[in-house]
């Protein structure tokens, strides 16, 4: 999954950095290069409000491709696969035939995945959790299949849903706007010789 976010909804943010850009490229790359940075984190922090994700996980599955003078524009881009229940902490095995605790999302509370298991993925070589779709067949024996692996929801469906995509996007603007005056000053003062 690669997804670059579009700035739509900051046009009044473009419009600052590419008007610092006309006099101040070098102080317009940096205070692009600042927000994008900043906007990570803030993407980070919107998810971790609600689900319980650890930082480094969703870290991962978010880049950024820089702005540089050459090209005056910059994106942060969702990368990566779903995320394994077994990243989240405090997922585990029940007794046999109990299934799996987890607790995702914060205001939920544990939930359990009956007739889930946890066994090495055949493509990531990691431990993750699988659910048999089944129940018992005619014997009353479960069958081995068919199974699915479980996961977390993507970063990107968590960021992208429009409640927090709206506080982002505000976010990012705040960013933008502070990033390009503090960029400004110094490059200001570089030129008056007050560094």
């Amino acid at each position: 999954m690669k997804t670059q976010i579009q700035t739509q909804g900051l046009e009044n943010v473009q419009g600052m950095i590419q008007d610092l850009a006309a006099e101040y490229p070098n102080a317009a790359v940096r205070a692009l290069n600042k927000s994008m940075t900043g906007g990570k984190t803030d993407m980070k922090a919107t998810i971790r409000e609600v689900y319980r994700i650890p930082a480094g996980i969703i870290d991962k599955r978010i880049g950024i491709v820089k702005a540089t003078r050459a090209n005056l524009s910059g994106h942060i881009i969702s990368k990566g696969r779903a995320i394994h229940l077994t990243d989240i902490p405090g997922t585990k095995a029940l007794a046999k035939g109990k299934g799996i605790s987890v607790n995702v999302r914060k205001d939920t509370g544990t939930q359990r995945i009956p007739r889930g298991f946890i066994a090495t993925g055949r493509t990531s070589g990691k431990q993750i959790v699988f659910h048999r779709k089944r129940g018992p067949g005619p014997s009353g024996l479960v069958p081995r299949y068919p199974i699915e692996a479980r996961t977390a929801p993507h970063p990107e469906v968590l960021y992208n849903a429009p409640a927090n995509w709206a506080k982002i996007q505000t976010k990012i603007a705040e960013r933008v706007e502070k990033a390009c005056e503090a960029e400004l000053a110094a490059e200001l003062r570089r030129l008056d010789g007050k560094w």
